[in-house]
């Protein structure tokens, strides 16, 4: 009976080297028959069944010959294997271990030891598997790509891309390597690197789905965003179902203000992939900006569930106005996107009779950003402070631009350097406070600040938020946006300016060119409302407060933003749902002139504001240095409460309400009450010269205090503390 089973093992391992697993398998199942429990039987069953993915089967199998041969380290390997591919993970680890153990020289078996850590999120157990491997065997081409990817999830980009450089050495033609290479060149910011690397993988293998859709992404970088469309429609085209490839697609339509596009993509990749990386975010975002509300209670519903995927930190903002939220998901965010920095640079104290302030923004070109900060650049005490911009974002090459390049002591393009480079550059500048103008938003480079370019690093103005970034020191703001009760839900340390902690360009000019209503598509004898606010603040709990005033005052009309235009479209069915006429819904276009944009304010009665999440910031400036009256609700967080520092600044705390009906009431009022309303206007007419809010010698004063308070601590060997501005006297009569 022996000598038959014998007989049969051999053919049956025949007919698996010729590749005829059919006949091998009965050839096993007649040898299983006759010995049931045959170990060698058994074993051969068992990897015959996971050949053919059949692993519930072929894990019985092996956990059966195990039981009699604990030590033999081919079966705890190949039953590792098989629970790793079958998605048992957790339970295959034991087994790797032990084959480790037993076959310490075995190469493949720290290989596959390591893929279940990844899998299983332990990056630096992983990463010791895979370095094992390669000890063992030198030229082990996937250990070195494993041990790359391994280092990219680790945030470790030098080392990563030291990786995967030999990984090239060891086969140079290998399209895999080369597209991931791509990956962390673009994470580094070497975009033109990382296309030529997909160049190069596409030359190899041109239906590398994955590859394409990684290039579309850094093809977007130089807003190429047809070209990365394209991208997308290829990969899509060899692999319909590639999530990525929707994702970016939704990106690139984004861009292109295709939003309607840009929602049908990201809900493709959301059919594929629920929790792919930020998806469930930007699909928000993309309905928020063209006012497309009926899925958002589900998705903001999925964001706050979502522990493994936290939202990104500015969506946040928009959709939830609980500080302690800001808090934690700005904290998960950067602990997610940062690089894990082992040792901080230090930097001696600098003998210089100029502090050297670097402002740090994507923005410096035709943005609010641009608009609020330019005099302020003007303004800098240029006997005590040297002034260094650092551009991060697209050069526009618009007049904005221009005249933003003329207004520093040094004006320098870190938009194509890497972050490495970048951290090199700047530290040899010896900037003792970077400001970075941007956090959480477009085009930032949050990763070098991660690195400690300066003593001194300062989270300002372009996001009205927590970095949550311990390299951040301070944050620069007010006590109306944040007060006393809110400096927990903050890493950085609070620097409490007096007056609002916005800045504004007071010479900024205003057309006197005579307006008409019509000319705008207003009607002659209604009351405007208006509100010139980004689609994306606009919610159905202020679209609600809206209909309601527009209802009860007769021959009103609300003139908005023309944002997009399916934000009109939907605007427009959300007003008739609310019984209201959507003829009362106005849409401005942009103006190419913004002496243009602000006259036009003067056709308006009233601005306004949008809430309970995101205010009217650079908008509330624009209406309140044009004469309009801008009604605010003050919320509960930074970006809901900036319009109500605004209006504190320039004196007017009756235009603050609290409540939704205190805003329609003060809303009809104003349009009911003429006397009152021309009052309010002459009020505002007046405190427009004679407040802090547009005083900007006197706020630039101020934020040079807070400067020198900084660089003092710093100086005297101090760490950063809670900094409180003193109010100096300026040009402007200031209240008592």
């Amino acid at each position: 009976m022996y000598k038959n089973v014998d007989h049969l093992l051999a053919q049956a391992q025949a007919c698996l080297q010729q590749g005829n697993t059919h006949l091998a398998e009965t050839i096993l199942a007649e040898a299983l028959s006759i010995k049931p429990s045959n170990p060698q039987t058994l074993y051969l069953l068992g990897l015959l069944k996971a050949s053919k993915q059949e692993y519930t089967e072929a894990i019985r199998l092996l956990q059966k010959v195990i039981r009699t041969y604990p030590n033999e380290p081919s079966l705890h390997y190949n039953l590792a294997k098989a629970l790793s591919d079958a998605g048992k993970d957790t339970e295959s680890i034991p087994h790797h271990h032990k084959a480790t153990l037993l076959a310490k020289d075995n190469p493949n078996a720290w290989l596959n030891y390591g893929k279940s850590n990844t899998k299983l999120g332990r990056h630096a157990e992983a990463l010791k598997c895979y370095e094992t491997a390669i000890r063992i065997a030198p030229n082990y081409l996937e250990a070195w790509s494993n041990k790359a990817v391994t280092l990219l999830q680790l945030k470790q980009h030098e080392q990563a891309l030291a990786s995967f450089n030999t990984a090239l050495q060891i086969n140079p033609h290998d399209p895999e390597v080369l597209c991931n290479k791509g990956l962390v060149l673009y994470q580094q910011n070497q975009i033109e690197e990382s296309i030529d690397c997909y160049d190069r993988a596409l030359e190899i293998h041109p239906n590398y789905a994955e590859c394409w859709a990684n290039k579309a992404l850094s093809l977007m970088f130089f807003s190429m965003h047809e070209a990365a469309l394209d991208c997308c429609e290829k990969a899509l085209k060899i692999k319909s179902k590639l999530h990525s490839a929707w994702f970016y697609k939704g990106a690139a339509c984004s861009y292109l203000k295709r939003h309607k596009e840009a929602i049908l993509a990201y809900q493709q990749a959301f059919e594929i992939d629920a929790e792919f990386p930020n998806l469930a975010a930007s699909l928000l975002h993309q309905q928020l900006i063209a006012c497309q509300w009926n899925e958002l209670p589900h998705l903001t519903k999925l964001l706050k569930e979502n522990t493994k995927q936290p939202s990104h930190p500015f969506l946040t903002l928009l959709t939830n106005e609980i500080q302690e939220s800001h808090l934690k998901v700005a904290t998960q965010w950067a602990n997610m996107q940062l690089p894990q920095v082992k040792e901080l640079h230090t930097f001696p104290i600098r003998k210089s009779e100029k502090i050297r302030i670097g402002y740090f923004s994507p923005d410096f070109r035709d943005h609010p950003v641009s608009h609020l900060t330019r005099e302020l650049f003007e303004l800098h005490n240029r006997e005590q402070f040297e002034i260094y911009a650092f551009s991060i974002g697209p050069d526009t090459q618009d007049s904005k631009r221009k005249q933003m390049e003329g207004m520093f002591d040094s004006f320098v393009d870190l938009r194509e350097k890497s972050n490495h480079a970048a951290v090199d550059l700047v530290r040899t500048l010896n900037i003792d406070i970077a400001v970075d103008l941007g956090g959480w938003t477009e085009h930032t480079r949050p990763q070098i600040f991660a690195e400690r370019i300066a003593p001194i690093q300062v989270n300002y103005l372009g996001y009205p938020g927590t970095m949550a970034m311990t390299c951040m020191d301070y944050i620069v703001v007010d006590k109306i946006v944040v007060p006393e009760s809110a400096k927990n839900c903050f890493t950085e340390k609070i620097v409490h300016l007096p007056n609002s902690y916005m800045p504004h360009d007071s010479r900024r000019v205003i057309s006197k060119e005579t307006l008409s209503k019509t000319e705008h598509g207003l009607p002659e004898q209604s009351f405007v409302y208006c509100c010139f606010n980004n689609s994306h603040k606009i919610t159905p709990v202020v679209f609600d407060a809206w209909c309601n005033i527009l209802k009860k005052v007769e021959g009103s009309v609300l003139w908005i933003s023309e944002n997009n235009p399916d934000m009109k479209e939907n605007l427009r069915i959300e007003a008739e749902k609310r019984g209201v006429d959507p003829i009362r819904l106005i849409f401005a276009p942009r103006l190419p002139l913004m002496a243009d944009h602000l006259a036009r304010h003067r056709l308006a009665d009233v601005f306004l504001d949008t809430f309970p999440y995101y205010n009217a910031h650079t908008t509330a400036c624009d209406a309140l240095w044009a004469g309009l009256p801008v009604i605010t609700l003050m919320g509960k967080s930074f970006p809901s409460r900036v319009a109500a520092s605004l209006l504190t600044a320039i004196d007017l705390p009756e235009l603050i309400t609290h409540s939704v009906a205190e805003y329609e009431a003060q809303a009809i009022e104003l349009a009911t009450n003429k006397d009152k309303l021309a009052a309010l206007k002459e009020r505002l007419a007046k405190h427009r010269l004679n407040k802090p809010l547009f005083d900007t010698a006197l706020f630039t004063k101020h934020i040079e205090d807070a400067y020198l308070l900084m660089y003092k601590r710093w100086q005297d060997g101090l760490k950063p503390e809670h900094i409180h501005v003193q109010q100096r006297l300026g040009s402007c009569h200031l209240p008592t």
